[in-house]
């Protein structure tokens, strides 16, 4: 094995810029190019489909063409292929297309790590230890983008991506809740914690200068179920009636939008709440926010949770897993029961109606996250992941 470590990273798609595609980003910026080169390879798509912000770190990318059925024997030949070429020392997979495939094509290549991300909370369906008798008001259905689970995202995968860990050299659960789907164990070295990152050069506290009366009460993320954006809806009449300057904006798209768009329509809240797609990825998305609301019911840990937090906005989001580990309660933001229309409401209306209360959690939040989540947090860990994963092949 070479002096400088080989990284190749394999993933369903890198052709937009979800979580998955910023937290390679920051990891190919923050990881030393003297000891670590990075490959990134995407199973779906074309090489001209991967998104530019990938493009541009200088990191070697690949892309397949592949569509991929549940397993496709011809995928894994191709992976293959892109494993030597690139000469991996460590193949390190993400989502269930390249935890699969990914992982089952190093394996058969000799003298390869095998490392694994797991993102979310969608695998709990097949945890051996993360009950779900302690989670009330949770269904396996919220893990899911429509929240119309088929047989491949709520039995295939989630079954193959738990039996395919033992093939692993280092699991790597996004929050410790992550973590505990695949282990009871809190000594097992083979999973670990690493919190996604967040980009502390780009979001970090603004000074903001209102230039209107109205409030905005902002979110950013894909428009899919788990985010629990339906809850913040029904939670807007109160909030209005509360205060008739308050407006909401909701930034992303997904398979959502017109079942929200329909609940705007349906109760008259047009002149009180947009839902103006997707924007540009850096600080500009929350600059105009005075709070942000996170009211997901399923929740890995949101890189857009993070950031907001760095621009030092007051945050509040449902108490949940990821939520739960990022925010103190009271004292960097405020936690609400998952939903509950009426408890966010109150949540938002008790920030808006105390700004002092909302400026010193802001405050406390951007120390937070700076301090525990930030890039070169994450590369730390994550060079030491390689290292450690590498150590007896060098």
């Amino acid at each position: 094995m070479s002096q400088r470590i080989n990284i190749l990273h394999i993933t369903t798609t890198l052709s937009t810029h979800f979580g998955i595609s910023e937290t390679l980003r920051l990891l190919c910026r923050g990881l030393d190019p003297d000891r670590f080169k990075i490959g990134l390879c995407s199973i779906n798509g074309r090489p001209h489909q991967i998104v530019p912000e990938l493009r541009e770190t200088g990191a070697t990318t690949y892309s397949i063409g592949r569509s991929g059925h549940v397993f496709d024997f011809f995928t894994v030949l191709e992976l293959r292929k892109v494993i030597n070429a690139f000469g991996a020392d460590v193949v390190h997979t993400h989502r269930n297309k390249g935890n699969l495939h990914g992982r089952i094509a190093a394996y058969l290549s000799p003298e390869v790590s095998i490392a694994t991300t797991h993102h979310d909370m969608s695998d709990i369906k097949f945890s051996r230890t993360a009950s779900l008798k302690h989670r009330p008001n949770f269904t396996t259905n919220d893990t899911f983008d429509d929240g119309r689970p088929n047989i491949m995202t709520s039995v295939i995968y989630p079954y193959l991506t738990i039996t395919l860990n033992r093939l692993n050299h280092k699991v790597i659960g996004v929050s410790d809740s992550v973590r505990a789907i695949y282990t009871a164990d809190p000594t097992d070295n083979r999973f670990e914690t690493v919190y996604a990152p967040y980009d502390e050069a780009i979001f970090k506290p603004q000074r903001r200068r209102r230039e209107t009366k109205k409030i905005v009460i902002g979110t950013v993320g894909r428009l899919v179920k788990p985010k629990g954006y339906i809850y913040l809806l029904q939670a807007a009449g109160k909030l209005i009636q509360a205060n008739k300057g308050i407006r909401i904006e909701i930034i992303g798209d997904g398979p959502m939008r017109g079942e929200l768009e329909g609940y705007i329509r349906e109760n008259s809240l047009t002149d009180y709440i947009t839902l103006p797609g997707v924007r540009p990825h850096d600080a500009d998305l929350f600059e105009k926010f005075d709070v942000y609301v996170q009211p997901s019911i399923s929740e890995g840990c949101s890189i857009t949770l993070l950031e907001a937090m760095g621009c030092g906005l007051p945050v509040v989001a449902s108490d949940i897993d990821g939520p739960r580990e990022l925010i103190v309660s009271g004292k960097s933001g405020i936690l609400v029961p998952p939903k509950n229309p009426l408890l966010l409401a109150d949540a938002i209306l008790d920030l808006i109606n105390d700004t002092d209360k909302s400026r010193e959690l802001g405050r406390a939040a951007a120390e937070r996250v700076l301090n525990n989540y930030s890039s070169k947090v994450f590369a730390s860990r994550m060079s030491k992941i390689y290292e450690e994963i590498t150590a007896d092949r060098r």
